[in-house]
């Protein structure tokens, strides 16, 4: 296990315990050795595992003054609202990408095989937003499942099946094109691991020049793609890589396709560029 996974473990761990913790207690616990201590990293790693976890609304803060800090985990109505507010932000993108799907016009037909495979990346995009809304409100029902939710309930009942009937709907308006349009969704489905692994490969060729002596290693949850055509772009909510200096640092990438695919082409450009 990582040092971060550790220590994040660990703080999670004591602040379960022990409600409301100041920021030095919490310190000393984590870094000191023992027996006051679990002596898992240093002060400045810390410091900046604890940020992650407030930045992924794992644990709050609370700053009564500048010297004065607080550190607690989110109560559930705390982490539910976040739950819910991220399907509302998702389900606004989903419906964006899905409006783009319109029925093909007769002075269209010179442009077919382009067209349904624009449609076919965008379908894909959504279908794997889709997915991954579900696995977020379905690992929240698990986090509490003592805890009767209406809001997450709702996420799983209402708003899932209401984007997978539109999701239908859009294949129906080009229901001539059916077979087409799901054959390249199989077939972009099937690409997803040979994906990943070329986003991995790509991420530790960019890195090696800079950490020649450092082992790197990506996560990569799930990639979809672009709502570009002809793009693929492998996106995450999360990328972790393991940085060995600085052992675990998560970074957020951006929820959005576009902005997730300016990032890739980023990628792609520097590797070209490369002497």
């Amino acid at each position: 296990m990582s040092k971060q996974k550790t220590a994040s473990k660990a703080i999670l761990q004591y602040l379960t315990g022990h409600g409301r913790v100041r920021t030095e207690k919490l310190r000393r616990v984590i870094c000191d050795p023992p027996p006051e201590g679990k002596n898992i990293c240093t002060p400045k790693m810390f410091y900046r595992y604890l940020a992650d976890l407030v930045e992924s609304k794992r644990v709050t803060k609370f700053e009564e003054s500048r010297n004065v800090v607080y550190y607690a985990k989110p109560k559930w109505a705390e982490y539910e609202n976040s739950i819910v507010q991220s399907a509302v932000d998702s389900s606004r993108d989903i419906m964006i990408q899905l409006k783009r799907i319109a029925p093909i016009r007769p002075d269209q037909t010179d442009d077919i095989p382009v067209i349904l495979s624009v449609y076919g990346y965008i379908l894909h995009g959504a279908f794997i937003d889709i997915m991954d809304l579900f696995s977020w409100a379905t690992l929240a029902k698990l986090r509490n499942p003592k805890e009767n939710s209406i809001a997450i309930d709702g996420i799983l009942d209402g708003t899932v099946p209401d984007l997978m009937k539109l999701f239908s709907e859009k294949i129906e308006t080009i229901e001539k094109y059916r077979s087409e349009i799901i054959e390249d969704l199989l077939d972009l489905q099937s690409k997803v691991p040979k994906l990943i692994a070329d986003v991995k490969k790509i991420s530790r060729d960019i890195l090696k020049p800079y950490l020649a002596n450092n082992p790197v290693v990506f996560t990569i949850p799930e990639p979809f793609a672009t709502s570009e055509p002809m793009k693929m772009a492998a996106a995450t909510k999360t990328i972790q890589p393991d940085w060995a200096m600085s052992n675990w640092y998560e970074m957020n990438m951006p929820e959005t396709v576009a902005v997730t695919a300016k990032h890739i082409e980023s990628i792609m450009v520097f590797l070209k560029e490369r002497p």
